[in-house]
């Protein structure tokens, strides 16, 4: 089955580019399935990010991404690079 899907992504910097506002989301519109990503990053110094983001899905009963309604998340993380 082909299914047809709207995404939207949208950020925003702020705090002279250190911190960065992000979301995500992605529709089905066959089955009304959801997902809604919200991510947020602060450089603490170069090549140092804190970074945090979480993953909702949900939708009507049927829809294959409410399948795994119960497998959203938070994730927090710090990246270190050289």
């Amino acid at each position: 089955m082909l299914n047809s899907y709207l995404t939207f992504d949208a950020y925003r910097f702020f705090l002279n580019d250190r911190l960065k506002a992000e979301a995500k989301w992605a529709y089905c519109l066959s089955d009304q399935g959801w997902l809604l990503s919200p991510e947020i990053s602060y450089q603490l110094q170069d090549g140092l990010c804190l970074w945090g983001k979480a993953n909702f899905l949900g939708g009507d009963d049927d829809s294959f991404l409410n399948n795994f309604e119960e497998l959203s998340q938070i994730v927090l993380g710090v990246t270190k690079t050289f």
